[in-house]
């Protein structure tokens, strides 16, 4: 919601999964690398190129290995990226949103997360709340979850029982959205257990 609303709407959004992130695939996967016509190998995009100018999402930031963190930190503060092979940099100029599953702070207090990495990744905070501490919103995001499943799976909605509407509200989502969007497609394909 940021990135389409903001200015940079019409450039790419570009996720990350830093729980995914491994210091060996890092340089090819993300960074790219240069045309080595000796090897006839072409120039690959790395991740972080598609980003140019557009937005980087790091899910699960806290994931970082320590040594992707000063990457990740270096290439912000430099605004370049070197890929393999290359000669010169390229222009790395991305907004940056991040998004923790655990208290950052605490992590930097514990020895876990870079304080200069966080520092710069704080400059605004924005707290979202479990799905447990807003069980009023529940049965409305279980809807919207449910009418994008059956639209993508072409299915009819099944009814929405008094009996589902109290489960919904009464469970405390441990998993969070992700997974009461599991449980709306399980609902929608009648794998969802009875409340």
């Amino acid at each position: 919601l940021i990135h389409r609303s903001g200015p940079r709407r019409s450039r790419a959004f570009v996720p990350v999964a830093c729980s995914t992130l491994t210091e060996d695939r890092f340089e090819v996967d993300y960074m790219g690398t240069e045309a080595r016509p000796a090897l006839r190998q072409a120039r690959s995009v790395g991740r972080l190129e598609r980003a140019h100018r557009g937005t980087l999402f790091l899910d699960e930031v806290e994931a970082l290995p320590p040594v992707l963190q000063a990457r990740i930190l270096a290439l912000i503060e430099s605004r370049e990226q070197w890929p393999l092979g290359a000669e010169t940099p390229r222009p790395f100029e991305v907004q940056v949103i991040a998004a923790s599953r655990s208290d950052l702070r605490a992590a930097v207090d514990q020895g876990r997360f870079r304080d200069d990495l966080f520092y710069r990744l704080a400059g605004v905070t924005l707290a979202l709340p479990a799905l447990k501490d807003h069980a009023g919103d529940v049965p409305l995001l279980f809807q919207h979850f449910l009418l994008m499943a059956a639209a993508r799976l072409k299915l009819p909605l099944p009814p929405l029982t008094p009996e589902l509407k109290a489960h919904l509200q009464a469970h405390d989502w441990p998993g969070n959205v992700r997974e009461l969007q599991q449980f709306a497609e399980r609902h929608l394909l009648g794998l969802a257990p009875a409340p």
